[in-house]
């Protein structure tokens, strides 16, 4: 299913048993306006009625600062219900913005879907 989740932003999403895959797709490589997609896209979570997401970047070209604050907000309200948010699809250079600007810790990458569902699954206590 595809939504806007803010002006030019589109999603794709994915249900699956327990998650919301979510992937991003920016407008265009020099977007620098956001506007609340962290909120727009808690909503969506909400609205599934889960509180795991992995969202998708691969088509997000550059982060820029406005788009990391709000990704670093959507992972604050995520972890505010007891969520879990991971990253996965980003590209080096978007590796690089994050361990330069020491985010790294707080927002969780991993190389593919499967890749963070697991990580979650084995930091769940049975």
């Amino acid at each position: 299913m595809q939504t806007d989740v803010e002006r030019e932003w589109r999603t794709e999403i994915e249900r699956g048993p327990g998650w919301l895959f979510v992937k991003l797709r920016s407008p265009a490589a020099d977007v620098a306006h956001c506007g609340q997609i962290a909120d727009n896209l808690f909503q969506m979570m909400q609205s599934h009625l889960t509180r795991r997401m992995v969202l998708d970047l691969e088509d997000v070209p550059v982060f820029k600062s406005e788009l990391l604050s709000q990704m670093l907000r959507l992972n604050n309200l995520v972890q505010s219900q007891g969520g879990i948010l991971r990253l996965t699809g980003l590209s080096e250079n978007n590796r690089e913005v994050l361990r330069r600007s020491r985010l790294g810790e707080r927002l969780a990458e991993y190389e593919s879907r499967e890749a963070a569902v697991l990580s979650a699954h084995r930091q769940l206590p049975r």
